[in-house]
């Protein structure tokens, strides 16, 4: 109950049953950040959170982490002192603004001795965020992480379509689609639809193939940030429509382009500016009329016969199956096309073992080499 109650609020106290010191999300995620201070001074093998993965790349190094965590969070440091010797002074001034004070103090004695320099760039914000209203030894704060993904498990849950096996083909390849563009957008905010989500998610769920993968072929590890407000996902999702149809010419979705199309910043503008109003609309019409063109045809040709459907689904699966490794498995057969594997995928990195639906089974296979 009072595990609970303190969750509840950052500024929610309760009492230690034995020396009744009130304690708070706070203080207990202040006391977690300078216990660990304090045990990587005694042994340098137990790293300080957030040090141990790289910021750009998110690579592991224990040697970037030893570097900085000497550099930074040394007891030597008189300023770094006074955070250790805070449990056997004052345990209410467990906060992090004091916390924030004595770290500042100790990048300007580096920077003005020319050190700071020698640590990576946003290294203590990155320390910071591992730490900061986190009072379980985790990097993220479980339960609101958890909180966060119910949403999306309730859609995949709630949802036929996803039972429908085309679907989830249809779900790898955009997800495969999506990840090309992210390589080129370094810079931009890119937001998936739902049915690429599902594919990402099932990527992440081996995480070590998901590092490796990442690292290797986008040159970084991409973290799924879940943690954005509604605002910037809109922007976003109105950035990655348009980068979508302007590499692949195809509609990224099938809203109506004007929710998303028309951002926050687009409406002021075009209020400010007219001319720039209507250069917006004109592209809004143009992206309309291109888009039902191509809806249009792509109704017309669907095939007069289910012959020439099913030829044609096996054709843009097989053709899937050999530029992108992704193979739809529906418990026919014993293989897996895109490696020639059943029970396991060698050589895979992108591989589900079994996705179990009412009425379906998937298999998803995206080989290392293909992208």
């Amino acid at each position: 109950k009072k595990y609970v109650n303190v969750m509840r609020s950052t500024k929610t106290k309760e009492k230690c049953p034995k020396c009744q010191a009130p304690y708070s999300v706070e203080t207990l995620s202040v006391k977690r950040f300078i216990d660990d201070i304090e045990a990587w001074n005694k042994d340098n093998t137990k790293f300080i959170g957030g040090t141990l993965i790289g910021l750009k790349d998110g690579s592991y190094s224990e040697q970037s982490a030893v570097k900085d965590s000497n550099l930074l969070f040394s007891t030597n440091s008189v300023h770094i002192r006074k955070l250790t010797n805070l449990g056997s002074t004052n345990w209410n001034r467990y906060n992090w603004k004091y916390v924030i004070k004595q770290i500042d103090l100790q990048k300007k004695g580096l920077k003005k001795e020319s050190q700071l320099k020698n640590a990576r760039k946003k290294i203590v914000q990155r320390v910071l965020l591992s730490y900061t209203g986190i009072q379980l030894p985790f990097s993220i704060e479980l339960i609101s992480a958890i909180h966060r993904q119910r949403e999306f498990t309730g859609k995949m849950v709630n949802n036929k379509w996803i039972n429908c096996i085309n679907v989830q083909i249809n779900s790898t390849v955009r997800y495969h689609k999506f990840l090309l563009l992210m390589k080129e957008q370094t810079n931009t905010l890119l937001v998936p639809t739902l049915e690429i989500d599902l594919g990402w998610h099932t990527h992440q769920i081996h995480a070590s193939l998901y590092r490796a993968f990442t690292q290797k072929h986008l040159g970084r590890l991409v973290n799924h940030n879940d943690n954005l407000d509604k605002g910037k996902l809109s922007d976003g999702f109105a950035s990655t429509a348009q980068a979508w149809y302007k590499k692949y010419n195809e509609p990224y979705t099938h809203v109506n382009p004007s929710k998303y199309r028309l951002t926050t910043k687009k409406k002021i503008l075009s209020v400010i500016i007219p001319p720039y109003g209507l250069s917006v609309l004109y592209q809004l019409k143009k992206y309309k009329k291109e888009n039902a063109t191509k809806e249009n045809l792509r109704d017309s040709n669907i095939g007069t016969s289910d012959k020439n459907n099913s030829q044609t689904d096996k054709k843009d699966e097989k053709r899937y199956s050999e530029t992108c490794g992704v193979v739809g498995f529906t418990g026919e057969g014993g293989d897996c096309g895109g490696c020639g594997e059943y029970s396991s995928c060698e050589g895979c990195i992108f591989y589900s073992p079994v996705i179990n639906f009412p009425n379906s089974i998937m298999k998803i296979c995206l080989r290392f080499d293909i992208l």
